[in-house]
């Protein structure tokens, strides 16, 4: 089992609590990757690819968000300005989560002494990934990382290398969700304190969606999983305790209410990082990988079809994808090796 240990982010005594797969032995131009979760699952939901990283040359430190064990819970207000705030206010939110995934990744490298991107590119460095709704403050931070002091905008800009945007839903990202897709939190025929053990077992399915390079929007399987494979959380029951945390997405949830209410400031941030000049001047590095199951719920498939659709409309190669063939939304739990693989993909591409 991983140590959990803190970060204090700010002045305000902020703290992002977050496990550490360590240093490669005897590695002096490894890749750090600061893993953010998604919903309900905590930063042990990497616990399998961390424990093979250092084989891969990697260091895997897995971030739990704000309301996640160990890290400041946010507070009233900030709940407040998610769903009653006005526009600037909710992206305020949005660049207040993204600086602290910043300070605390800079804070990390300075103190660890990690190594810099070399000379020639093709080591060390770090990587910022978001995984599931975890990508909704993971390119806020690439967003508005020009808002941060110039010494760690300097120290930044020599380490990061790879923006990894695992699996993102269409919403997380700020993208409207097609009329079609049924989710489990909406439906209000379902009891209220069903909703979250249900979605938990409908999002760790397998989906089969066909060819989903046909991009035939009529095939996406979206109410009943396919038999074929098991779904991921009976291979997790006995480490449910740890990895669980479902307050976050109830309906009063901070998960929720962003995923919910903030779609328009979603959307400016994912563009903003994806597609901005000023974010790859700041960050010359910086290389954007996506990565998708073709088994996974149709929200991502539904995700990756339209950032797709955005790389070409602003002249492409802004965004590499990598589709895994065979995996759904836990692939890091299900195929940690795969997993790994794809993660060094992302990171030493030049």
């Amino acid at each position: 089992m991983f140590d959990l240990n803190s970060i204090v982010v700010d002045n305000n005594g902020t703290q992002l609590a977050y496990i550490d797969s360590g240093p490669p032995l005897n590695s002096t131009n490894y890749v750090t990757i600061f893993a953010i979760h998604g919903v309900i699952f905590t930063a042990l939901i990497f616990k399998r690819v961390m424990e093979i990283a250092a084989a891969a040359n990697l260091r895997i430190v897995s971030v739990n968000r704000r309301d996640y064990t160990g890290s400041t819970a946010l507070s009233p207000s900030d709940l407040g300005f998610i769903v009653n705030g006005t526009n600037s206010q909710k992206a305020q939110f949005l660049q207040d989560r993204g600086l602290e995934l910043l300070r605390f990744m800079d804070i990390f490298i300075e103190t660890n002494n990690l190594p810099p991107v070399s000379s020639d590119g093709k080591a060390g460095g770090s990587a910022l990934l978001g995984w599931s709704l975890g990508n909704s403050f993971t390119i806020p931070a690439i967003a508005h990382a020009s808002e941060l002091g110039a010494e760690s905008k300097s120290r930044l800009s020599r380490h990061l290398r790879s923006l990894i945007v695992q699996d993102p839903p269409s919403a997380a990202l700020g993208l409207p969700v097609p009329g079609i897709l049924w989710l489990p939190p909406n439906d209000e025929s379902m009891p209220l304190e069903d909703r979250v053990p249900f979605t938990i077992q409908w999002l760790t399915s397998y989906w089969d969606h066909g060819n989903i390079e046909q991009r035939n929007e009529s095939s996406l399987s979206y109410i009943v999983p396919t038999t074929a494979q098991v779904p991921s959380i009976f291979s997790m029951h006995n480490h449910l305790p740890s990895i669980l945390v479902p307050g976050p997405f109830t309906a009063t949830g901070s998960d929720w209410f962003t995923l919910t209410n903030l779609g328009p400031q979603l959307l400016e941030t994912y563009r903003r990082a994806c597609f901005s000049a000023e974010v790859r001047e700041l960050f010359p590095h910086l290389k954007i990988w996506e990565l998708v199951g073709d088994l996974s719920g149709a929200f991502a498939i539904d995700a990756y079809w339209k950032t797709q659709d955005d790389d070409q409309a602003a002249g492409g190669g802004h965004i590499n994808f990598n589709v895994l063939n065979g995996t759904n939304h836990f692939v890091h739990w299900d195929y940690p090796r795969r997993t790994i693989e794809a993660y060094r993909r992302a990171v030493q591409s030049v």
